[in-house]
C-alpha cells in the first residue's frame, strides 16, 4: 500500500489485490484531529462502498453505505487529482483501476 500526506490528511491507495476478506479497500484518508477515516472500495466484488468512522467527540460513529457507481468514481478521480499534485506515481495505478470500472472489467 501506498501513502501520501495532504494537510492532516493521510491518503492510502492500497494495492489492486487484498486478500483475505470481502471487502477489497481502493482508497482510504484518515484525518489526524480529529481522528476520523473514510474508507472507499468495492464488497463482493459487487457493489461500491464508503465507509466513514469518527473518533472523538462522536467516538465509535461508523457508517457504512452503498454508494453507485457513478459516485465511486467520482471518488477516484478526485483523489487521481490529489495524486497528481502529491504523489504522482500513484495517479497512474488510480487511473488504471477507474479505467478498469469503467470498462466494466
Amino acid at each position: 500500500m501506498d501513502r501520501f500526506w495532504v494537510d492532516t490528511w493521510l491518503h492510502i491507495i492500497f494495492p489492486e489485490k487484498v486478500g483475505g476478506s470481502d471487502r477489497l479497500p481502493i482508497i482510504s484518508q484518515l484525518c489526524f484531529g480529529p481522528l476520523e477515516t473514510r474508507e472507499y472500495g468495492i464488497a463482493d466484488g459487487k457493489f461500491y462502498f464508503e465507509e466513514h468512522i469518527i473518533e472523538g467527540v462522536c467516538e465509535g460513529e461508523c457508517d457504512f453505505c452503498v454508494i453507485g457507481k457513478e459516485e465511486f468514481l467520482r471518488v477516484i478521480d478526485n483523489e487521481i487529482k490529489l495524486c497528481e499534485k502529491y504523489a504522482p506515481p500513484l495517479a497512474g495505478r488510480l487511473s488504471e483501476a477507474r479505467d478498469k470500472l469503467r470498462g466494466g472489467k
